[in-house]
């Protein structure tokens, strides 16, 4: 991740990072700040089918929290349930900029999806 990050920082128009079937650990989440901190028109960011269950995307939204250009994260089938939906409701009223979040084949429930529902409001 490390190399791929100082890859990135040397492209200029670089966007959309994709990271589907990954194993990501704390380390990664980690490298990516880094990848997300050099990449200044980073746009889309996605860890579709990786395994990081609630505290995994806490990890991750305090990473890519720094990233003012966000405009879409995908969170498709990551080991989602409703208690972290919690950290997302919190990362979407301090992020205005996201503008598509996926959140499919995750182990959400009715209460959960209310929370997200309610910043739509």
């Amino acid at each position: 991740i490390r190399v791929l990050g100082r890859t990135l920082s040397s492209l200029p128009n670089f966007n959309n990072i994709s990271l589907r079937d990954c194993s990501i650990e704390q380390d990664g989440f980690v490298a990516f700040g880094e990848i997300l901190n050099s990449c200044e028109k980073m746009s889309t960011f996605s860890v579709k089918k990786t395994t990081m269950n609630d505290s995994g995307v806490r990890d991750l939204l305090t990473v890519v929290s720094n990233a003012a250009t966000l405009t879409e994260l995908n969170l498709m089938e990551v080991g989602l349930t409703n208690d972290g939906l919690s950290w997302i409701t919190q990362f979407l009223q301090e992020h205005k900029t996201i503008e598509v979040l996926t959140l499919d084949y995750n182990e959400l429930r009715d209460e959960g999806i209310s929370c997200i529902a309610g910043l739509l409001e």
